[in-house]
């Protein structure tokens, strides 16, 4: 991953900005029917980036809180018949959202991107929730020390 640009950084905290950066949305599961992932941007107009379309399509990215795991959150506009199915047959579960940061100046240009796992998704009457993890975090051992008659002599006896 490259370091964010230090007009992209500028770009982040102006209001006023004629080349604003975006945040581009790739949705991808093992399971999900219609084979190519789904690729949204979060702005009025669709955009081409290193030979992908993005759509342009209403949806919003919550930071992570301070919680025990952090967990960020995607919602998107429940008006996209593609989605809904899927969610409904479960084949979205454990889906990948890769997000990557571009310009609309340099679309090819990725500034920075993460990869982020579905942990749950969920249909609301006017949104689709998607609660999302780190994948790195899940892989994570929880214990980092195996107990046993070598590593903790005494307490098994």
């Amino acid at each position: 991953m490259r370091e964010i640009s230090l007009a992209s950084t500028a770009a982040w905290n102006r209001m006023d900005v004629s080349d604003p950066p975006l945040l581009l949305v790739t949705l991808s599961a093992p399971d999900y029917q219609y084979g190519d992932p789904i690729r949204y941007v979060p702005d009025v107009l669709s955009i081409d980036s290193n030979g992908n379309t993005y759509s342009a399509f209403a949806l919003q990215i919550g930071l992570p809180t301070d919680a025990a795991v952090p967990r960020a959150t995607l919602t998107l506009g429940n008006v996209d018949k593609q989605i809904m199915p899927n969610i409904m047959d479960g084949s979205l579960r454990g889906a990948v959202i890769k997000l990557e940061v571009i310009r609309r100046s340099e679309p090819d240009v990725v500034e920075a991107e993460i990869d982020l796992i579905a942990d749950s998704i969920r249909a609301e009457d006017d949104r689709i929730v998607c609660r999302l993890v780190n994948g790195a975090e899940l892989g994570a051992a929880a214990v980092r020390i195996n107990y046993n008659n070598n590593t903790a002599p005494g307490l098994f006896e």
